[in-house]
C-alpha cells in the first residue's frame, strides 16, 4: 500500500534509512555495558 501511494524510490529509501538507525542502535553500548565491562578490565 505504501509503494502505491509514495512510490518505489521513497519507500526504499525510507526503508533503508530504518535499517541504517537499527545498525547505528546496534551498535551503542549501553551504560550497563560500560558499567560491567569496565569492571573486567
Amino acid at each position: 500500500m505504501a509503494r502505491d501511494w509514495f512510490g518505489d524510490d521513497f519507500v526504499d529509501h525510507f526503508a533503508a534509512t530504518r535499517e541504517w538507525e537499527w545498525r547505528q542502535w546496534l551498535d551503542g553500548v549501553t551504560d550497563w555495558e560500560l558499567k560491567r565491562y569496565f569492571e573486567i578490565i
